[in-house]
């Protein structure tokens, strides 16, 4: 039960404390979960990189630069999440404080920058979009104006 305060009394809050601590440990084994099956994602995008420059030969890729630089980014960011990884289960435990937070800001380093690449190939592909969808305005525009001369009504040629 509450007091008149609303604070949490005896068996109620050791309850909702056991509850916390059980939350928390679920969401430690979600996260490690995540982590090993992030386990060798750095291969597709390697395949992914050499996929797109051999399209670049023949038909130009646009912002092929940034595309590649969010994919080796993210290849980095996962390189340094998995020490993370190994330090979080035990198998790492030489590693002091100072050292897992330097990682940790690495880690998070790599990341922002991959998320930097990718906004901006984003921004240019809507913006692409944005100016294919005013080229098919004006293209409509331009049939609807050679349909009204076709079929426009002149009384002087009527039978």
């Amino acid at each position: 039960m509450t007091d008149r305060k609303g604070a949490m009394t005896g068996d109620r809050a050791a309850r909702y404390q056991r509850i916390i601590e059980k939350l928390q440990i679920i969401y430690k084994q979600c996260s490690l979960t995540r982590k090993v099956m992030r386990f060798g994602m750095q291969i597709p995008y390697i395949i992914v990189i050499i996929r797109r420059f051999r399209e670049h030969r023949t038909n130009p890729v646009k912002m092929i630069f940034f595309q590649t630089m969010a994919d080796i980014f993210f290849m980095l960011y996962l390189t340094t999440d998995h020490p993370q990884f190994f330090v979080n289960t035990g198998f790492i435990k030489h590693w002091s404080d100072s050292r897992r937070e330097r990682m940790g800001w690495l880690t998070e380093f790599w990341w922002f920058l991959q998320t930097v690449c990718e906004i901006l190939c984003h921004i240019v592909h809507i913006q692409d979009l944005h100016s294919q969808i005013s080229q098919l305005k004006q293209r409509r525009r331009q049939v609807m104006n050679m349909m009204s001369t076709l079929f426009e009504y002149n009384p002087d040629n009527s039978l």
